[in-house]
């Protein structure tokens, strides 16, 4: 059961683990082969992924049940059932012989942004990981590798982009790595390296920032309120 906060990783780290139980290779998970880069992607034949937000009722997990059932031609199952605080009370009940019992070699990974919601029969049963928020300071490092790696230069060069932009959507991130990359990645996009520039896009009132922000969390609801805002606001037209 992996737990923690939106943008950590959890839906990733469990395709790394599927990885790494389907790998062939020595070193395990090589993240090169055929089979690793299909768990990354999300459409290995021997990975199952669940959306229980959308998919989380009794009869999508009688579903799950029967295709467990059946061996994989690599000999390994992996079930990864996301957002897994969205099943009902009754899949819960209905999951809960299936890891009382699991078939051989088959391997369940939970994802969820609220534990507490997961019922004590299921997390008592899981091995519970918890995720903690990112610190500014590794999100900094982490987006520093992903501007080198861009803008394709050698480790000890000079950034093109303003220490200030780089600190402050890391601090805009709020802990999320996920967050931090799609913020930089707008900002790369708009070509806004120098921090006057950045303070020119993002001056105040900050909706940029919160409608991206809003966006990543799914809220679009609050998006639309952002630009009946910023109409207001502005006096621009729709």
């Amino acid at each position: 059961l992996f737990s923690g906060s939106k943008g950590l990783g959890k839906t990733s780290t469990a395709r790394l683990v599927a990885a790494a139980l389907l790998c062939q290779e020595p070193d395990a998970p090589c993240s090169v082969c055929v089979s690793c880069v299909s768990c990354y992607d999300g459409n290995h034949l021997s990975v199952l992924e669940l959306d229980a937000a959308s998919n989380g009722t009794v009869a999508d997990v009688r579903i799950l049940r029967e295709q467990v059932r059946y061996q994989t031609t690599d000999g390994v199952r992996v079930v990864v059932i996301d957002e897994a605080h969205g099943m009902s009370k009754p899949a819960f009940d209905a999951l809960l012989k299936t890891l009382e019992e699991p078939p051989d070699s088959t391997y369940f990974l939970l994802a969820t942004t609220e534990p507490a919601k997961i019922p004590e029969t299921i997390s008592s049963r899981c091995h519970h990981l918890r995720f903690s928020s990112v610190s500014s300071s590794v999100i900094v490092r982490r987006l520093a590798h992903i501007i080198r790696r861009e803008f394709q230069l050698p480790d000890v060069s000079a950034l093109p982009i303003d220490t200030y932009v780089i600190e402050d959507i890391a601090r805009r991130a709020d802990g999320s790595l996920r967050s931090a990359v799609v913020l930089l990645d707008t900002i790369i996009r708009a070509e806004v390296f120098t921090e006057t520039e950045y303070r020119s896009l993002f001056s105040e009132p900050d909706y940029a920032v919160e409608v991206l922000q809003s966006a990543v969390d799914g809220d679009y609801a609050s998006v639309l309120d952002y630009f009946a805002k910023w109409q207001s606001e502005s006096g621009e037209p729709s």
